[in-house]
């Protein structure tokens, strides 16, 4: 009995030994493809697509800030300024006063501003918002289960980024982080131009 069972036990054993080494060979192929697709394509549907500057496809604004709400609730311009803690520059952070500015005006003609950042970020955003004494909604964005800022096409180490989105929730302005006096006070002029225009229209 025992000259049967050890050489059948051997061939299981060669047999899973086999087995084993070509899963492992089969999950190094996959690691391998995955590691040699770029970390910004999206697996959509099982093909990877670059979906870079989706943020300025018509209607997006919807999906990123206003969560779906009804047409009718959409104010006539809303200012997406997305945050990351991976940001230290301290010139990239000196736009707080801006959005200081803009806010009040905003608020009178019914206008919104929205903070956006990703899940792992929002307590220091929360507190860097408290620290600016800025007092807007703060919309958890892309996270390790949805679209990353990278993969639509933003950077986290050159933020604020930011989208002025109109009742479409379609893109009108965009601009990155302004690091000069000068490109800050551009961006305010065009934001309060736009947010005039727009507020004349509704």
């Amino acid at each position: 009995m025992k000259k049967v069972m050890i050489p059948t036990a051997f061939v299981i054993l060669v047999v899973l030994n086999v087995m084993l080494l070509i899963q492992n060979f089969q999950l190094k192929e996959v690691i391998q493809k995955q590691d040699e697709q770029p970390s910004f394509l999206v697996d959509y549907g099982g093909v990877y697509e670059d979906l870079r500057g989706i943020y300025t496809y018509p209607g997006i604004g919807r999906m990123i800030v206003a969560d779906g709400a009804p047409i009718e609730e959409v104010p006539s311009l809303t200012l997406a300024v997305f945050l990351s803690s991976e940001t230290t520059c301290p010139v990239s952070m000196s736009e707080a006063h801006v959005f200081r500015n803009l806010l009040p005006v905003f608020k009178e003609r019914e206008q919104s501003i929205v903070a956006i950042c990703t899940l792992r970020d929002s307590s220091a955003i929360a507190q860097q918002l408290d620290d600016w004494e800025l007092e807007i909604p703060l919309v958890i964005g892309a996270d390790d289960t949805s679209m990353t800022f990278a993969q639509m096409g933003i950077s986290s180490r050159f933020m604020p980024f930011k989208i002025l989105y109109d009742s479409t929730m379609t893109a009108v302005y965009i601009r990155g982080a302004d690091n000069t006096p000068e490109s800050q006070e551009d961006f305010e002029r065009a934001a309060l131009w736009l947010s005039e225009m727009l507020a004349k229209r509704s």
